[in-house]
């Protein structure tokens, strides 16, 4: 036997050891792929926002530079139609078709020319000007030895010259200048660049006569629509022609005089082409594998000579060699691209660091996880065997519920159903998953039998949730699958966790057979009303018949009481005149009832005060009396079954708890309310009471409560009982009238105290 429960733990320890070593396998997979995922994750997110805000600054930088073209174009305005310029243009044209282009220079109007833009090609810090003819021939200029030159804008574009004669303002690339030109530190530079804008200048019969070129320096403001779009320490953006050449400064130029791609004294605006060296020559600027055209062109700069925009947010090489994300477009304006562009390592500098975080931090949670798992093999044991344990009791909680003659629904105290057995749904006609999760009393408890609404807060099962209230209802109806009601008799009890209500049990059973006989019987009441007259008559006899004998008992043992008699011959004396008192008291309740019975509510009906009626029921007894806002103060009814009715249930609830404690409430029962045009109401009045002393005061109250309920039944109502958690009990009814529409003031009715009794407000 031994042996075998060794053998049984041994071969259960190599399990768990297997699943332990499968469990640190999936661990370190799971850590593994949830790291890579999220690294991914946020990859993805960071590469995003790097585009975004990549293509912001490109788009910022387009934009400027297009407003620089336009305001470059507007500036023309002025010396292509000044009048002195037109004269002038006119007068040098004429010299030149009459063989005077020697004496150009020394020309008159050269003087007047000049005076009327010198002051403009200050104000738009122009590096100088130019008057051309249609041939191309230098008419005017600022600087007198290009006068008499040939005018070539820019190479490859003879367009953009004929284009300008045919009455646009156009703008060239940048250009290499062929004189030299004054840059911001004062010195003259003979490799600066230039931008020629040219406009046409009009005869006064509206035709192109010339073309005004204003030489601007790329220097000015030409650079700072660049430099504004620099990202970070490593970003730049910068313009690139269709030749593959730098078309804007670098914003590295230090770095490409040290490397050696241009002279000490050149600047890097068209003297460097953007090429892809292949290694990154800012750190490693000896190891050239290549000459420099022999390079292939960036893969920014190859999509834009080739007109196409883009993004690459993975890396390429810039002309320096270094890993760099980019993106570029081509502007039209002045033709040439744009790119915007920051080193990989900055770009992604927090990136790498939270990767590196994550996967560190999944290899700390992957170890502590196999320190778990490799510690918690006992635990595991132990957790199967109390698992086995509980399973086996959930099992036989469910064969029981399974098993129950009775349906039992499960709510929580939201009122959703948690459980329901097989014998509810077969009453209901319901799959279990149908009525799990859903609210029970908007599914099976929404509405009386007759249809109308059953609002929630008056619903028993709400009370157990809300007020930790039992009850027991006999004559409601829940609702089938198909829609018609179901009459149950059922039980709602509170679930409780310590003092928190944590839901309620509600137990019912399929009351339908009963209702039918109870709608039999009623059918039958009609019919029985002559018997049930003679009956009563002569219960009435019989009572008449008792009640003398009894009064007898009641003389002889006062006579007995005056005789000299032992204490405890007193005390059975005492006994039979209570139980005498009692038969006399039950004697004259039947002799009441019995000749109500005999008589038809409707033909008894009329007008009168509910509350006076109710303060006649109490004739001055303690008891705290509430009166709903809602309440009609004139009703017609039978006052005399009504006021039976409630007789039964004070008497029984005063005997039963003594002298105080007694809570009488009337309100409308919302269920009905004001539904018939002739203004018909369900009243409700209910009686509290603490409980009874004595397990006999709880008999005459229960006695009590089945005359009520055959009274109430005479006025169309209904009678129920409930329990409350502190052992109190509650008989209510209601009963069916009609009113002049008459309600009390605001607040309700407030019953002075009187007779030796309180009276409150609901």
């Amino acid at each position: 036997m031994t042996d075998g429960h060794t053998s049984e733990h041994a071969q259960m320890d190599r399990q768990v050891k297997r699943w332990a070593a499968i469990a640190v396998i999936l661990i370190l997979l799971v850590a593994a792929v949830g790291a890579a995922t999220t690294v991914s994750a946020i990859r993805s997110t960071v590469r995003g926002d790097l585009l975004e805000t990549m293509t912001l600054v490109l788009d910022s930088s387009n934009d400027a530079l297009g407003e620089w073209v336009e305001h470059q174009r507007r500036s023309l305005d002025y010396p292509t139609h000044n009048a002195e310029v037109m004269a002038a243009t006119e007068e040098l044209l004429a010299s030149v078709a009459s063989g005077g282009i020697n004496d150009l220079a020394s020309h008159p109007a050269q003087r007047r020319l000049r005076d009327a833009v010198g002051l403009w090609v200050i104000d738009h810090a122009l590096v100088g000007y130019l008057v051309v003819s249609p041939e191309q021939l230098v008419l005017s200029a600022a600087r007198p030895a290009l006068i008499g030159s040939h005018f070539v804008p820019y190479p490859g574009k003879a367009e953009l010259f004929g284009r300008a004669l045919a009455g646009e303002q156009v703008l060239t690339p940048p250009v290499f200048s062929r004189i030299p030109l004054e840059m911001p530190d004062g010195q003259l530079s003979h490799s600066a660049s230039t931008i020629f804008a040219m406009g046409p200048i009009r005869g006064p019969d509206g035709s192109v006569k010339a073309v005004f070129v204003a030489r601007v320096n790329t220097a000015g403001s030409f650079m700072s629509v660049f430099q504004r779009g620099r990202l970070g320490l490593t970003g730049e953006t910068y313009a690139v022609d269709r030749f593959g050449r730098l078309a804007s400064e670098s914003r590295f130029t230090d770095h490409l005089r040290e490397i050696g791609l241009i002279a000490a004294d050149a600047p890097s605006m068209l003297n460097v082409e953007v090429r892809d060296p292949g290694i990154n020559l800012v750190s490693n600027p000896r190891d050239r594998t290549m000459p420099r055209p022999a390079q292939p062109l960036t893969r920014m700069a190859h999509e834009l000579t080739n007109g196409r925009a883009g993004h690459d947010i993975k890396g390429y090489r810039d002309y320096r060699g270094v890993m760099v994300l980019g993106a570029w477009v081509w502007n039209n304006d002045l033709d040439i691209g744009i790119a915007t562009e920051i080193d990989r390592a900055e770009a992604y500098r927090q990136l790498d660091l939270i990767s590196n975080g994550i996967y560190a931090f999944a290899a700390v949670i992957a170890f502590f996880c196999m320190v778990l798992v490799f510690g918690g093999t006992g635990l595991l044991r132990r957790l199967r065997t109390k698992d086995a344990e509980i399973e086996g009791r959930d099992l036989q909680l469910r064969m029981i519920l399974d098993s129950a003659g009775e349906g039992v629904i499960g709510v929580d105290a939201s009122h959703r159903m948690t459980f329901v057995n097989p014998m509810a749904c077969r009453i209901l006609g319901y799959e279990p998953q149908e009525l799990i999760g859903h609210n029970m009393h908007a599914m099976l408890h929404h509405a009386y039998a007759n249809g109308s609404p059953y609002p929630v807060q008056c619903c028993p099962v709400f009370a157990a949730c809300a007020e930790s209230r039992s009850s027991t209802v006999d004559n409601e109806v829940f609702w089938h699958k198909e829609g018609h009601p179901v009459p149950v008799r059922y039980v709602s009890v509170p679930m409780n966790d310590g003092e928190r209500v944590t839901g309620a049990v509600v137990t019912f059973t399929d009351a339908s057979h009963d209702f039918t006989e109870r709608q039999a019987s009623d059918r039958a009441l009609v019919a029985a009303r002559s018997e049930s007259k003679a009956k009563s008559e002569y219960l009435v006899t019989i009572s008449e018949e008792i009640r003398g004998p009894m009064t007898d008992i009641i003389g002889a043992t006062r006579m007995l009481a005056d005789s000299p008699l032992t204490g405890e011959q007193r005390e059975t004396i005492a006994g039979i005149r209570s139980h005498v008192t009692s038969v006399l008291i039950m004697l004259d309740q039947v002799t009441r009832f019995s000749a109500r019975m005999q008589r038809d509510p409707h033909d008894n009906a009329h007008d009168f005060d509910l509350v006076e009626l109710v303060e006649e029921v109490l004739d001055g007894r303690q008891a705290q009396v509430s009166v709903a806002e809602a309440m009609p103060v004139m009703i017609h009814a039978d006052p005399v079954t009504l006021k039976q009715a409630m007789g039964h249930l004070v008497d029984a609830a005063y005997a039963s708890s003594g002298t105080g404690g007694i809570v009488v409430q009337l309100s409308v029962d919302q269920q009905v309310g004001p539904a018939n045009a002739d203004g018909a109401f369900l009243i409700r009045m209910s009686v509290e009471y603490p409980g009874g002393r004595r397990k006999a005061d709880d008999y005459g109250m229960d006695a009590a409560a089945l005359m009520t309920r055959d009274l109430v039944a005479v006025l169309g109502g209904t009678h129920g009982v409930s329990t409350g958690p502190d052992g109190s009990r509650t008989h209510w009814f209601t009963f069916r009238c009609r009113t002049t529409d008459k309600r009390p003031p605001a607040g309700g009715i407030s019953l002075s105290r009187s007779k030796g009794r309180t009276a409150g407000t609901a």
